[in-house]
């Protein structure tokens, strides 16, 4: 067997890699010019706290202009901020988490529960995970309108979609 490796790694490492890639990236097409910057936007742009656990994932291209704008602190911005965060802790506290027991019972022991049930308890299932992911993200893009940032939208009524092409384009958009 290979010798086991004691590595700790960071909380969020793939949020760490995603934005990293995505500099990487959008300097490679040309959407931005790396020298532009300074290291100083560059650590703001890959470390800022609020996406970091939960998305959304930041596209370089679309925050690093904003550190260049002075943004004064606003009423709108502040309180947009706290209603996302609001309607974020109500998908991730009362949707999600109380789905969450509805199915968590059902995959625990499927043999006690009627076909019907089980049904219900998937269809349960879809509903925590979405008020998961979308919650985080709304508090995480909530947490940034307060501090004068725009993350964009992360979520948009996925479970509304046509189809499954038009699904994947509605859930975790970044």
């Amino acid at each position: 067997t290979p010798p086991r490796l004691d590595i700790v790694l960071p909380v969020g490492i793939s949020f760490y890699t995603f934005t990293a890639l995505s500099y990487s990236i959008d300097i490679y097409r040309g959407k931005l010019k790396g020298a532009d910057h300074t290291l100083l936007q560059f650590a703001t742009y890959e470390c800022l706290f609020p996406h970091l656990v939960a998305g959304p994932i930041l596209r370089a291209s679309t925050f690093l202009p904003q550190l260049k704008q002075d943004v004064p602190a606003s009423r709108h911005n502040v309180g947009r901020g706290l209603e996302m965060i609001a309607w974020g802790d109500v998908l991730k506290l009362c949707l999600a988490d109380n789905a969450a027991l509805f199915s968590d019972a059902r995959f625990e022991h499927p043999e006690l529960f009627t076909r019907a049930s089980l049904l219900v308890g998937l269809l349960a299932f879809a509903w925590q995970i979405y008020g998961d992911f979308a919650g985080y993200s709304l508090i995480a893009i909530g947490l940034a309108r307060v501090m004068g940032f725009d993350f964009g939208t992360n979520f948009a009524r996925p479970y509304f979609a046509a189809g499954f092409s038009d699904f994947w384009q509605r859930w975790h958009i970044s």
